[in-house]
């Protein structure tokens, strides 16, 4: 990506890393427990397989992929287009123009890109919490860094897309306020270094928590 100093810029899938920074803050404030079933912290909403029946599936599992979840990414929307909400876009209804997010594989068995599965996270921490994830990620994510040209609030600037899935692909940013968030991650300015073990270690594949 190539920006002038101080230009937003759409930040696509390096919006995960923000999101699992969320959840291991509320780790690390023991709000949320990354070998629980997430079914237990969901409202309203559980994860499924193709047929509906319920499935077992951990935070740990969603933040590195492995969850065997479908759904890789979004196309976003065009400006003016309907958007979908957040229980609209798991489940695939109108307006989404994903289909359903659901289980197709063994969870924890193997390596599957899912933004679908940080729409699920942006679920619990919503659910959790009673705070948007706009406003999460502010309170502690940005705000700690200094991210101060950074949001997930929906822009509208001519040429660009809309992405409601804001914690697979959501923000806005700068390339002085990723770079903040690269220093932060590895400083511990979030939450504490031990904690950021799993965010740099790929559990299979080669990714770890939203990196």
């Amino acid at each position: 990506v190539h920006c002038r100093r101080g230009e937003r810029v759409q930040a696509a899938s390096i919006s995960k890393p923000v999101a699992a920074l969320v959840v291991l803050k509320l780790v690390q404030m023991r709000k949320l427990d990354l070998n629980k079933d997430v079914n237990d912290y969901l409202k309203g909403w559980k994860v499924t397989d193709k047929k509906g029946a319920v499935v077992k599936v951990t935070l740990r599992q969603l933040l590195s992929h492995t969850a065997g979840l479908n759904t890789a990414g979004f196309p976003g929307y065009a400006q003016g287009a309907r958007l979908p909400s957040l229980r609209q876009i798991l489940d695939g209804s109108e307006p989404c123009n994903t289909g359903r997010v659901y289980v197709e594989g063994v969870p924890g068995k193997n390596y599957s890109y899912s933004g679908g599965g940080y729409m699920i996270i942006q679920k619990i921490l919503e659910d959790v919490t009673g705070m948007s994830f706009d406003r999460l990620a502010k309170r502690y994510v940005l705000d700690p860094l200094g991210m101060r040209h950074s949001s997930f609030r929906l822009r509208s600037l001519k040429g660009t897309k809309k992405y409601p899935e804001k914690a697979a692909a959501g923000l806005w940013t700068t390339s002085e306020d990723l770079a903040k968030l690269l220093i932060g991650i590895q400083s511990g300015k979030v939450v504490s270094k031990s904690m950021l073990i799993p965010v740099a270690k790929a559990e299979k594949g080669f990714v770890g928590f939203g990196l």
